[in-house]
């Protein structure tokens, strides 16, 4: 049996745990690196109410997680209120997946995403995970990126 509960400061090793294994599957990720810069980012960014996380844990061990990150923009025309919302870190260890774990966090990030007053909610998704997003209404948008900086370890 699965249960998923909202992650805490103690929790962030699991998290960045998680993390690594779902950035491995398309980045050469080093692991510790990431560990330090998500303790970094979270500690910081919970303690205003701007980020939150869950994690979905069996009897022995974290399974899935998924964070939720709240970020501040100038109004625009569709959404003249802020903050708006960031759906990240979504990942379920292959054996777990198609089990409804990784649509319960989403409801969980969705609800608080409403309770924070966050005027839309994006993410990037990979190609496997787009179904599963579009069930929940996104839809695709126009974003575009830049690289700017490009960080060594």
């Amino acid at each position: 049996m699965v249960e998923i509960r909202r992650g805490g400061p103690d929790d962030l090793k699991t998290l960045s745990m998680l993390r690594a294994r779902m950035f491995a599957t398309f980045y050469d990720t080093d692991p510790q690196t990431l560990a330090a810069a998500d303790q970094d980012f979270f500690l910081s960014a919970m303690s205003r109410g701007d980020a939150a996380f869950w994690l979905a844990e069996d009897e022995a061990r974290a399974v899935a997680c998924g964070a939720l990150s709240l970020y501040h923009l100038p109004p625009k025309p569709f959404s003249l209120k802020t903050p708006y919302a960031y759906l990240s870190s979504m990942w379920t260890e292959p054996e777990y997946r198609r089990q409804g774990v990784g649509r319960q966090i989403m409801e969980l990030a969705v609800e608080f995403a409403r309770q924070c007053g966050a005027s839309h909610l994006s993410l990037h998704s990979t190609e496997a995970g787009r179904s599963v997003y579009s069930r929940f209404g996104f839809d695709p948008t126009n974003e575009m990126r830049l690289p700017l900086l490009i960080e060594s370890e």
